[in-house]
């Protein structure tokens, strides 16, 4: 034991963990040589504004402050000497920012740009000494709009128009000069009186206009990338951040401030900007005269108004000329006394033709899925292509549903604490945060709209309107649920009921007439009769949210609310659509226009034709039961319910049925009062979110609770987990936050790190879920590829194996495939083809009738009996046939191929010319790609855009959005790709990928490209040209990403896979073998795999046939692996000849790296006093060094290190002050910047140090929190060595079973990563517990 008087008061070295990514540096919140937090005071009373009585520029007295913004104060000024009277805008000192300060400068020059009588004139502006930016204005002496709204409510109509066409008349020069104010609010409008005139307009604040010029372009965004502006008046385009913003997201905000100078109401405004963001994006905008039906409001004004606001851009207002042209006309008919035509005022007019031609990206298609299945386009080539809905882009941004329970529900979750209708920087918000509340999967349905029309002026009690009101929604809950349709929404008296939205099926488009008339014949029989019901059907797309409590929204949704606006009596009338799709069994009135759209009313509904042929293949719900597969399901089911848990997988090739099969085996459980929790191809948002299948079990158990937030946060209590880190786990995992590596306040810094967290969080959570039945984890088309996912099943498997969980997932695998890639404790289910009798089941529910038996025998001959190559013969007999084929002679006189490829040969011989060779190069880039990518390398002459477009509405090739919005293309079925790619001559292949090598290579910053994808995609066409060296070398650059990541795993593959590849192709002593070799021995030491390490060096060439850092770097990293190995002399024998080259090269940092190695090892041989003068030298040599590259994670670790090996050497010394003080030291230099393994070897030697002197509670605490940042790092070299100082800890304070746990936890991973001298030093306390025990 050490002496008493040598002991620190340790007390002071409260040191608390720093979570990876915590930015704020040790300066801020630590004082310096403690680590402690600085205490908190208490909060003062706002100073005096010191800027009360200075003089800018000499010359601008400030006088009193009149206004606060987002950017600035706004101050009453006198101009010296004219002793004229000016307003002066100043940034705000906390806004000194290089985003505060682009907005001040901006708004000056977007100002400075126009010259109009109703746009603010800037007098001056300037930068003082100190940094202070100021904005010298005209001083208007009137009221704001906002304040006019305020106090003279209602205002006359006529002053309306005058004021907003004044308003749109400077909008109109802004607009003419490509700049978009973006903040357009009543809070932004000076009313004055000028010249007799009592409402002359003054538009202020330009701060966050977009103005086209050159670093100008940024917009209404911060340069981090998130919006800024005022929520209640910003357009849903603004708020999705559009690139291509114009003057119509100026439009939709006069258009709010028309509304609310009609109402005095705010129509969007809620407690907080998620809420407010939600009615914009989604909710129903209900006339103004319903919201203020005791104020007379023009019928006029009001169609301007939802003209204005439309959220279809193409039946907005184009320009603010046209928004102010139909207010003048408005005004004129005002003042002659009369309203007018509405039709004149431009609201119902078509503007625009969403089919036929369009440019740009697929995203302006209406082709691109979010979720499962392909969509239709609106038009397109081929004879799929005569459906006539109108999705587009525009249906992102349209919505009548309402934002509904979710906006109450969940808008806590994502509140920024911002007060709603204030402006500009103070309120941002970050638009990816919405992708999870707005985002859905994409479904054709057929939609019922039932609007109830207000009846409080028909002068009926209150108490009988609401009965009745109950009455009515009671008879339409009732109905529905009869007819199986779902209830989206009910806002303000308007109901959306859905058919075929959470699962598609034949016959839900006359289900959704039949509901409609059943609720007719219900309404007309009521005492109160039916004259305020009106009804619309659409059958269209919309986004069918995925989330508890989230509502649809789309084009289809908007259009039937407009159509049963229109209607009285509970008539029913329908969009052209839903016509098409059930003319066979409804009976329909003659058409007729209505807002703009084609209708007709439903008259009957008429008894199904026999053998009627389906309208469309893809919307046909095929499923064939299979009872052989089904039992073998259930008897695996049987199993886990008697705790013997495990994995089954489902696997067949394309097409098989896995799916369908996956769900009916959930179904069945589900009624079998299993917990269910599947996660669809849709919710894999494109394999970009880390372990996203595991993060969808954890949400969707969560949500099975009342409230998920809080059994989430229960679970995290429950693990030990820190609360400053709940609040980000929660949002990673119920969806709010896409990118769990992202954020800073998370107990994980890697996927690694995050893959052990989720691990345990849902291991608590299934206890949750168990309490309820057995539990079914399934994962529709497991990725293979995903490596974490992969393990961490693999790791789940091992842990349930007495647990009542069973987990299934399907897999796609071609039938000669040898290996199937899962781990292998998963059962294996193999899906054949169908037999014959299961080949006439599908054909006959795809062609609705049931062909004779030779034609059957016939198509599943040549299809083999796989479902999705019978579902291409059944394609093209429809086509070739019209659906009716009465013999095999038929069949064959269709011209019908005899097997797929020969299938596939014939749809891309059908192609034009320039389909198919934009075709051939997609199957040079590869299976699937990004849209962005592909157009830029295909030539222009073969329109990339339109011949896209046209092979994804030809089925060739499938589009989808991925979690970043990001369009990804693939071949649709993916055999396609390779009977392409077979059919190119072997030397065009090879043009093609040298092409893409030279564009990759030539512009790597202009491809669109992730930066780790970028050179594995490289690598991939080097191989395709037998180009080696080229592949390895881009092997060995994403080995390196993947190295900075923490990833070993990841990069040792790739490095591995870059030495395969050189290997008997090069010299042994080939520089980019060499590369390889050194960083996979960096990725092997680092992760604990000294024996790989080892069996890589010994199989390296004679270093002394090698020259230069490549030498320098091998024999750095031989030296370091022998030492770990306790191979002591060859360790010596390296660094000392290291040390000695960098001496005579002058390579400063080379030396220091060898010095501390040799430091290192001078300890390992018990010589500490020469290991302290080694470490002592490194610290004042690499104050020579000059600059660190701190992005280089060598350079990082010279930053503390020659510290924290002081500090071990001094608690082995037993000079406890000192320790404490270089530990401190390396603690602080880690801690600023942000090295969290260096963290990890700080925090554990505190712990050492609270250990050899007694304090058993704070070593134990230092332990922990190194344990914890090393798993998060994936570091297991140092997980093992934490673990076994745990194992003492435990036992120095009589906690023999804990210490038991340790070591073997500890002696567990030793062994996994062969570290000998740890089993070594790990044995000696194993034999001490023992002894204990006994």
């Amino acid at each position: 034991m050490s002496d008493d008087k040598n002991i620190p008061e340790l007390l002071d070295l409260e040191i608390e963990p720093v979570a990876p990514g915590d930015p704020a540096p040790v300066s801020q919140s630590h004082r310096p040589g403690t680590g402690l937090s600085s205490p908190s005071r208490p909060a003062r009373k706002p100073a005096p504004d010191p800027l009360i009585g200075t003089r800018l520029k000499g010359t601008y007295e400030l006088v009193a402050k009149i206004g606060e913004g987002g950017m600035g104060n706004v101050y009453s000024a006198i101009q010296y000497p004219l002793e004229r009277k000016v307003a002066v805008k100043v940034l705000k000192p906390t806004d000194n920012s290089p985003d505060g300060e682009f907005y001040f400068m901006r708004e000056v020059r977007a100002i400075n740009m126009l010259r109009h009588p109703n746009i603010i004139t800037i007098v001056d502006y300037g930068k003082e000494d100190d940094g202070t930016l100021y904005l010298v204005m005209e001083h208007l002496p009137g009221l704001t709009l906002k304040d006019v709204i305020k106090k003279e409510f209602p205002l006359d109509p006529r002053r309306i128009c005058g004021i907003l066409i004044q308003l749109l008349s400077a909008l109109e020069q802004a607009h003419n000069s490509e700049i978009v104010h973006c903040d357009l609010k009543p809070a932004n409008i000076m009313i004055e009186k000028v010249a007799g005139q009592p409402d002359f307009v003054k538009v202020l604040d330009f701060g966050i206009a977009k103005v086209k010029g050159p670093a100008m372009e940024v917009g209404p965004y911060t340069q981090a990338g998130n919006i800024v502006g005022t929520f209640d008046y910003m357009s849903p385009e603004q708020i999705m951040r559009k690139e291509d913003l114009d003057g119509r997201a100026d439009v939709w905000s006069v258009g709010v401030i028309l509304y609310e100078m009609l109402t005095r109401k705010r129509i969007f405004h809620a407690k907080d900007a998620v809420s407010i963001i939600g009615r914009v994006m989604q909710s129903a905008i209900r006339p103004p005269s319903e919201i203020a039906p005791d104020v007379p409001i023009p019928k006029s004004l009001e169609h301007i108004t939802m003209r204005a606001m439309e959220r279809n851009l193409r039946k907005r207002y184009q320009t603010a000329k046209e928004m102010r042209d139909a207010l003048q006309r408005a005004l004129n008919d005002l003042e002659s006394g009369h309203t007018g035509n509405v039709s004149g005022y431009g609201y119902g007019g078509d503007t625009g033709n969403a089919s036929g031609s369009f440019s740009g990206s697929l995203a302006a298609s209406g082709l691109v899925r979010g979720g499962t299945g392909n969509l239709r386009p609106a038009t397109g080539p081929g004879p799929d292509s005569n459906s006539t809905s109108r999705t587009g882009l525009s249906s992102l941004y349209t919505r009548s549903g309402g934002f509904g329970t979710f906006g109450l529900e969940h808008s806590q979750r994502l509140a920024t604490g911002i007060a709603a209708g204030t402006s500009v920087l103070d309120q941002t918000f970050s638009a990816e945060d919405l992708e999870g509340s707005l985002a859905g999967e994409r479904r054709k349905v057929a939609v019922l709209a039932i609007q109830q029309r207000s009846r409080r002026k028909s002068g009926l009690d209150p108490e009988e309107l609401a009965r009745r009101s109950r009455q009515e929604k009671m008879l339409i809950q009732e109905i529905v649920r009869h007819f199986d349709g779902e209830i989206d929404s009910n806002l303000g008296g308007t109901y959306t009921v859905l058919f075929g939205a959470r699962k598609a099926r034949v016959g839900d488009n006359v289900r959704a007439v039949e509901c409609a008339v059943a609720l007719q014949q219900k309404f007309r029989s009521l005492d109160q009769g039916a004259e305020h019901i009106g009804m619309g059907l659409v059958y269209g797309e919309v986004y069918v949210s995925d989330r508890k409590g989230g509502n649809a929204y789309g084009e289809a949704i908007d259009r039937s609310i407009e159509i049963a606006r229109g209607v009285r009596e509970a008539r029913i009338y329908a969009d052209e659509d839903l016509i098409e799709a059930t003319r066979q069994q409804v009976r329909f009135a003659n058409l007729r226009p209505m807002g703009g759209e084609e209708v007709a009313e439903v008259l009957s509904v008429e008894a199904a034709a026999p053998g009627q042929k389906p309208r469309d293949l893809a919307d046909i719900d095929v499923y064939v039961p299979r009872p052989a597969y089904f039992d073998e399901l259930m008897r695996r089911a049987n199993a886990a319910r008697e705790n013997v848990g495990g994995g089954i997988a489902i696997l067949g090739d394309l097409g098989t049925g896995k799916s369908l099969l996956l769900d009916r085996y959930a179904t069945a459980l589900s009624e079998a009062k299993w917990q269910t929790f599947i996660v669809k191809d849709s919710e894999l948002g494109g394999g970009q979110a880390a372990l996203q299948p595991v993060r969808s079990w954890i949400r969707q158990i969560a949500q099975t609770y009342k409230d998920p937030a809080v059994l989430i946060t229960k679970a995290c209590e429950a693990i030990g987990l820190n609360k400053k880190h709940i609040e980000s786990v929660v949002q990673v995992f119920l969806g709010q936050q896409h990118d769990a590596l992202a954020l800073s306040e998370v107990p994980w810094s890697d996927a690694q790190g995050f893959s052990n967290f989720a691990a345990a969080l849902l291991y608590r959570l299934l206890r949750f879920a168990m309490k309820k039945g057995p539990v079914l984890l399934a994962i529709d088309d497991v990725a293979v590829d995903d490596r974490f996912t992969i393990d961490f099943l693999d790791n789940l498997l091992s842990g349930i194996q007495k647990q009542p969980i069973l987990i299934a997932v399907t897999l796609r695998i071609e039938s000669t495939a040898l290996d199937h890639g899962l781990p292998g404790n998963f059962e294996i289910l193999q899906i054949g083809g169908f037999t014959e009798d299961e080949s006439r089941q599908f054909v006959a529910q795809v062609l609705g009738y049931t062909p004779p038996p030779e034609i059957v025998a016939q198509v599943h001959l040549r299809s083999s009996g796989n479902p999705m190559f019978l579902y291409e013969l059944v394609r093209a007999v429809l086509q070739k046939s019209g659906g009716k084929l009465a013999s095999e002679q038929e069949l064959l006189d269709a011209g019908v191929p005899l097997n797929l490829q020969e299938l596939l040969a014939a749809r891309i011989d059908a192609l034009p010319d320039q389909l198919r060779d934009v075709l051939a190069i997609a199957s040079v880039v590869g299976e699937s790609f990004r849209e962005e990518f592909f157009l830029q390398i295909v030539p222009a002459q073969l329109d990339p855009q339109r011949s896209l477009s046209d092979l994804v509405a030809l089925n060739f090739l499938s589009a989808r959005y991925d979690s970043f919005d990001r369009i990804h293309v693939a071949f649709q079925p993916r055999a396609l790709r390779r009977v392409v790619y077979e059919r190119l001559p072997r030397s065009t292949r090879a043009q093609l990928h040298s092409r893409i090598i030279e564009f990759l290579e030539g512009t790597p910053d202009l491809a669109a490209v992730d930066p780790i994808e970028y050179p594995l995609m490289v690598a991939f066409h080097y191989r395709a040209v037998e180009g080696w060296e080229g592949a390895a070398f881009y092997l060995t650059r994403a080995g390196e990403l993947l190295l900075e990541l923490y990833d070993y795993a990841g990069a040792i593959d790739n490095f591995q896979e870059a030495v395969e590849l050189l290997k008997d192709r090069v010299a042994p002593t080939h520089e980019t073998l060499l590369t390889a070799l050194a960083r996979q021995l960096v990725a092997m030491r680092e992760s604990g795999r000294l024996e790989d390490a080892q069996r890589v060096i010994d199989a390296l060439p004679d270093l002394d046939l090698i020259d230069g850092p490549l030498r320098q770097d091998l024999l750095y990293e031989r030296g370091l692996i022998a030492m770990d190995a306790g191979g002591l002399e060859d360790s010596k024998q390296s660094l000392e000849t290291l040390l000695h080259e960098a001496v005579e090269a002058g390579d400063l940092k080379r030396e220091i790296k060898a010095l501390l190695a040799m430091a290192q090892l001078s300890e390992k041989e018990n010589q500490l006093p020469h290991a302290a003068n080694l470490l002592m030298k490194v610290s004042q040599k690499v104050d020579q060094v000059g600059d660190l590259d701190l992005q280089n994670p060598d350079d990082r670790k010279l930053f503390w290190t020659a510290y924290n090996q002081l500090g071990t050497l001094f608690i082995r010394q037993k000079d406890y002050q000192r320790a404490q003080q270089f530990l401190q030291t390396a603690y602080q230099q880690a801690r600023a910047i942000e090295d969290f393994r260096g963290l990890v070897r700080v925090m554990s030697n505190f712990g050492a140090l609270s250990l050899s002197v007694r304090d058993v509670k704070r070593a134990r605490q230092y332990f922990e929190n190194a344990a914890q940042f090393a798993q998060a790092t994936g570091d297991l070299l140092n997980q093992s060595r934490i673990l076994t100082n745990l194992g003492i800890t435990a036992m120095e304070a009589g906690d023999l079973e804990k210490s038991k746990e340790y070591f073997r936890s500890a002696r567990s991973l030793a062994e996994e990563i062969g570290w000998y001298e740890g089993l070594a030093e790990l044995s000696l306390h194993i034999r001490r517990l023992r002894k204990a025990l006994s």
